[in-house]
């Protein structure tokens, strides 16, 4: 397996486990490090939940992950695009193509303009913990 999807639960009214939601931001990053360590080679995507589960700390979950879902989900909405490159960038990551070179910002900024209001469930974004450069 190369890639691991990490999924938090989302409680929704009027399923089984709606009452279900004990994940604490602390868990839920023991969880993402427990996967890293183990599958060290293995890419960890944070999935549907981070944002409800990680809260403030999603910043953290960079570390032990590779990539992060962004835009909505299935059946719950994301924080938007814009918010989670800023995130990516507070944090000190870099954000990589599909190829692991460095996204420029200019390509960046038009990206993020482009994807506006159209980022459906399974957009994933690569990062790496690189200085960015100023």
């Amino acid at each position: 397996m190369k890639s691991v999807p990490v999924n938090f639960l989302i409680p929704i009214e009027g399923t089984p486990f709606a009452k279900r939601s004990s994940l604490t931001p602390a868990y839920c990053l023991r969880v993402l490090c427990l996967y890293r360590f183990l599958l060290p080679s293995q890419e960890i995507r944070i999935a549907g939940g981070r944002e409800v589960h990680l809260r403030s700390l999603q910043p953290l979950g960079l570390y032990p992950a590779n990539s992060i879902f962004i835009g909505d989900y299935l059946t719950t909405p994301g924080q938007s695009a814009r918010a989670d490159y800023q995130m990516i960038r507070d944090a000190g990551f870099v954000l990589e193509a599909t190829d692991g070179t460095a996204l420029e910002s200019a390509v960046l900024d038009r990206l993020l303009t482009e994807a506006e209001g159209v980022m459906d469930e399974g957009t994933t974004v690569q990062f790496t913990n690189e200085t960015i450069p100023a």
